[in-house]
């Protein structure tokens, strides 16, 4: 679901044996159909492009929705998704305030769902060993940090 970001996931997921993408979900056709055409050429087989997330929520054969979608769908989506009976993998940030991600654990533990929030630079090597080094004062006692963000993406425009 959601296939900026979800592509490149998509690619990811479609190189595992184990998994089958059913789907390609995307409210714009070309990034659906960009996006089986990928997983046909890396898989072999052509997932279904569809615009509505809830013929996934709605599949009994399906058992986990990706949800990659702008940043409003992700507490809605996890939390339709675990009461339908699937598990989720939702891309950071997994919701816009404390009760959105509450009612997503809340969701996730009455229907017994695993849910897991995109967090890959919490995982990396290259982190895991920049902190490292941090917490041994190879650099020093820190005394500022900046930090940043670059969207790639253009403008929406005005109004």
């Amino acid at each position: 679901m959601g296939l900026s970001r979800g592509l490149a996931l998509a690619r990811s997921f479609s190189q595992v044996k184990s998994v089958k993408l059913k789907y390609a979900c995307d409210i714009d056709d070309y990034r659906a159909a960009t996006c089986a055409d990928d997983v046909e050429k890396i898989a072999g087989y052509r997932p279904q492009t569809i615009s509505n997330f809830r013929q996934i929520i709605d599949d009994p054969d399906v058992d986990i929705l990706v949800c990659a979608a702008p940043n409003h769908w992700h507490a809605p989506a996890t939390i339709m998704a675990c009461n339908a009976g699937k598990h989720v993998y939702v891309e950071k940030p997994c919701s816009h305030n404390p009760w959105e991600g509450e009612t997503m654990v809340q969701a996730a533990r009455k229907h017994h769902r695993c849910v897991q929030m995109g967090s890959q630079r919490r995982s990396s090597e290259a982190f895991i060993s920049a902190i490292q080094k941090l917490h041994e004062g190879v650099i020093g006692r820190v005394y500022a940090a900046k930090s940043w963000y670059s969207s790639l993406r253009p403008s929406m425009g005005r109004g």
